[in-house]
């Protein structure tokens, strides 16, 4: 894979294959063969990953000799700026497109009460909505009505926006305010000078689409374009990608079994079959070498993800030969299951002077399970990171202990969505039960794809755990324990 001349290449790369580092000698050899690293463009899913390539680059081919290396918004971002300046805007601050959101929807309660009362979710949440919208290529400033309100009734992830009810009427209300209060946000962030980061890359790919000059300029610019993460892109990613590729080779590396932010738009269809949507030959490719997890993990893992009908088969081969511990247990309640989880580290640290916090994480489906953990680090002194910053305002439980700035100092505490890409020796997987994991509102194939992520981030030590059974039968375990062949 890394010397093919193919000019579109699949690269499938399961968790722990050595992905990036694959992509690292790849642009390596490419530039040894003489290719202008600026002839190269290398785009990831976010920034973190980003700057985790440039650093790997610097370090395999020289701090000033490597591609460039960007977020499809800060290619999107920086093409606005010089050559759409026009469409460019600054970034409105999370707390003026919070200001502006709740002006438009007073304003729509003002313009007709009945279809201000048929919005069911609060105000805050609207936004993951726009942005759903924007990444389906609806533009806000001239949308096409019909098609989006089809769009919101066939979406399942803008299904919680929606009353659920058999009334017709009110559906339609419902849709009807969804899509005005979406035109509103766009004018209100328009008239102050602002836009947003679904903006930078639909207005990129609208002026791209509009500009025959512009769009030729940058068809040419780039000789090959390397995309990670490619099963993380939604329908606007792929529009742009599939301009500024138009003329180059084209890599694509990413692994549909950790596709897992539908709720962005985001969708593996385009990773499952690249040939299709580029309407071009795809010669495929297959990392198989697991370097993280033992195989006892590895085959559990592969055991529960084995249930997803829609993903590309694969064959992977353990590198390691030692066996993971993997334990289930019960817990009473969420307090207590916080209590064991904070015993077993305390035990793990005194055990082990080797063992740092940071060496542990602690995973969840949802940002409130986070709670009980972090009272009781803080009672045991142990220090701990929360990656969720904002999401517990007013919170004092965390005290001196709990930093959350993103420094990896601490227990990690976070979701297992903020968990893919990492590693730990030792990972907590809590809340494993029924109604949570696999969430009701949220497709199962997803979900299982997003307990297969939290599973693989561990290298030595997975501990699993479900809050008991009530008595009246909910709480149960969640399915996947026992499609992993973790319990019976």
């Amino acid at each position: 894979m890394i010397e093919s001349t193919a000019r579109t290449l699949r690269v499938v790369a399961s968790a722990g294959s050595g992905k990036t580092q694959t992509i690292v000698e790849r642009i390596a050899h490419q530039i040894r063969g003489g290719l202008d690293p600026c002839r190269l463009l290398v785009l990831t899913f976010d920034a973190g990953a980003a700057r985790s390539l440039r650093e790997r680059l610097a370090a395999r081919v020289g701090g000033a000799g490597g591609p460039p290396v960007a977020t499809l918004n800060a290619f999107a971002y920086r093409l606005l700026r010089r050559w759409v300046p026009r469409e460019h805007r600054p970034i409105a601050p999370r707390q003026v497109r919070e200001n502006l959101l709740q002006g438009v929807i007073e304003a729509l309660g003002r313009k007709s009460a009945l279809h201000r009362s048929a919005l069911v979710a609060g105000e805050r949440s609207y936004e993951g909505l726009f942005s759903l919208f924007k990444n389906a290529l609806f533009d806000p400033r001239a949308p096409t009505e019909p098609t989006l309100a089809g769009f919101i009734l066939e979406s399942s992830h803008a299904a919680p926006f929606l009353p659920m009810t058999r009334d017709r009427a009110l559906l339609e209300r419902s849709v009807q305010a969804l899509i005005w209060l979406f035109t509103a946000h766009e004018h209100a962030m328009g008239q102050n000078g602002w836009m947003d980061f679904d903006d930078q890359k639909l207005r990129a790919w609208v002026a791209l689409r509009g500009n025959g000059g512009l769009r030729q300029r940058v068809e040419r610019r780039y000789s090959e374009v390397i995309v990670d993460e490619f099963q993380d892109i939604n329908r606007l990613d792929f529009e742009l990608i599939r301009i500024i590729a138009r003329r180059s080779r084209l890599l694509l590396a990413g692994d549909d079994d950790q596709a897992i932010y539908g709720f962005r738009g985001c969708t593996p269809d385009f990773i499952l079959d690249p040939q299709g949507h580029l309407k071009r030959a795809v010669a495929s490719y297959e990392l198989q070498t697991n370097y993280r997890n033992a195989p006892n993990l590895m085959r559990q893992a592969e055991r529960l993800i084995s249930h997803n009908r829609r993903r590309i088969p694969k064959h992977p081969v353990p590198h390691r030969r030692d066996k993971a511990t993997i334990t289930v247990h019960e817990a009473a309640s969420p307090e207590a299951e916080a209590g064991m989880v904070v015993a077993d580290i305390e035990r793990q640290l005194g055990e082990n002077p080797a063992l740092r916090p940071r060496d542990v994480a602690v995973l969840y489906r949802m940002h409130v399970q986070s709670l009980p953990l972090r009272a009781a680090l803080c009672a045991a002194a142990i220090p701990y990171t929360v990656q969720d910053r904002g999401d517990f305002p007013g919170d004092e439980t965390a005290g001196d202990l709990g930093d959350e700035g993103g420094l990896r100092n601490g227990v990690e505490l976070l979701t297992c969505f903020k968990a893919k890409g990492l590693q730990w020796d030792t990972v907590f997987l809590i809340g494993c039960n029924a109604g949570l994991i696999p969430h009701p509102r949220a497709p199962v194939e997803e979900e299982r794809r997003l307990f297969y992520v939290a599973m693989t981030r561990a290298i030595a030590h997975l501990r699993i755990s479900y809050i008991a059974p009530f008595d009246t039968g909910e709480g149960a375990p969640s399915p996947f324990l026992a499609e992993a062949g973790l319990v019976k």
